[in-house]
């Protein structure tokens, strides 16, 4: 066996130190550097077109005029419906969200002719009043950082509504 000078040892632990940290890098929230938590709370960022997401875990099921997400390691933000209304109208729902662990978690209901956010529901808040729709299309999106949980909402769409879940062919 060959014997290692001091040097040697050196770059050996330069060596180490520096593949535990890269390891250690690789082991986050999951949100990585594309996201930040103060995201969540920015009123451009919620409302822009688009979804950009990350999650572990995603399993998503469709029943009719209902949706269930299971979901681990979610930062972003996420469309989950698209609603078009030719009126104004009132969108009875049902909304369960269980199992939550987040740093934050929202469902927010967006005006994309506006602009304008109304927060569905928000850690551990419940919103049971009907969503006040007016003409135009309008998306509900899930905003989290380092969330996982259950989340599921029934919908009684009225008639003048048009309602796309995010997870089916109709998308």
């Amino acid at each position: 066996m060959k014997y290692i000078g001091c040097n040697g040892k050196l770059i050996l632990l330069v060596g180490v130190v520096m593949l535990f940290g890269f390891s250690c890098s690789l082991v986050s929230d999951g949100c990585g550097q594309r996201f930040s938590k103060e995201y969540c709370d920015d009123p451009f960022w919620i409302s822009q077109i688009g979804d950009t997401y990350t999650y572990r875990i995603r399993n998503a099921s469709v029943d009719g005029d209902s949706i269930a997400i299971e979901f681990k390691g979610f930062c972003g933000r996420d469309t989950v419906w698209e609603l078009i209304s030719n009126r104004d109208v009132l969108l009875p729902y049902e909304l369960d969200i269980s199992h939550v662990q987040a740093e934050v978690l929202k469902l927010v209901l967006i005006h994309e002719g506006t602009g304008g956010i109304r927060t569905i529901y928000s850690n551990g808040m419940d919103r049971l009043a009907p969503i006040e729709l007016t003409p135009g299309k309008h998306t509900i999106k899930l905003i989290g950082y380092s969330a996982q949980g259950n989340l599921r909402m029934k919908m009684d769409i009225p008639l003048g509504v048009l309602a796309i879940d995010r997870f089916t062919d109709r998308w």
